[in-house]
């Protein structure tokens, strides 16, 4: 990790992936309530909530749906579907009653997000308040920044595997300008 005071600019970084709940926004995400439907999906789908192990539910959903493969393969995917659904509607509710964190919008603006689709991971760098966020930037060869305006710590981000851990996502600009 780099600090703060002492980051080189990177380059030829051309694109840059935020998440946005934690990163770009405060949310209210309603997390139990987002559990508890999908479990409820799970369970009129005949799988107990015993038959998975406590992950993040993302995953809960893909051990599921590998279940329902075995059994009937359309299932899985309406399992796949409906859990999805479940999980953009209650985000969507969330985003629409958040805020953005200060310096959100001028940092979007000043980084020209995603202009161009056609890069390589080396070419981009995803940034995150959660260590899934560096996990998948670090899957695809990307430069990850975490962020510590969410509930991860320092620390995890560190275990994670973070190239660089900033205060939040309006300092995100600084690692690529001259």
């Amino acid at each position: 990790m780099v600090t703060f005071e002492l980051m080189p600019p990177l380059h030829p970084i051309k694109a840059i992936i935020f998440d946005f709940d934690g990163t770009l926004a405060v949310l209210n995400i309603d997390f139990s309530a987002m559990r508890e439907r999908v479990f409820d999906l799970m369970r009129r789908s005949g799988i107990s909530e015993g038959a998975v192990q406590e992950k993040y539910l993302l995953e809960i959903i893909d051990e599921v749906c590998e279940m329902l493969w075995k059994k009937k393969p359309s299932s899985a995917e309406t399992f796949y579907q409906e859990s999805h659904d479940i999980l953009h509607e209650v985000e969507m509710k969330a985003a629409e009653e958040g805020r953005l964190i200060p310096g959100a919008a001028g940092t979007l603006k000043r980084t020209h997000v995603m202009k161009s689709l056609k890069i390589s991971g080396k070419e981009a760098m995803m940034v995150g308040d959660h260590m899934i966020d560096i996990q998948a930037g670090k899957r695809v060869g990307m430069k990850t920044v975490g962020v510590l305006t969410g509930r991860t710590k320092k620390e995890e981000f560190e275990k994670a595997g973070a190239d660089y851990i900033l205060r939040d996502a309006s300092e995100v600009y600084k690692l690529i300008e001259d």
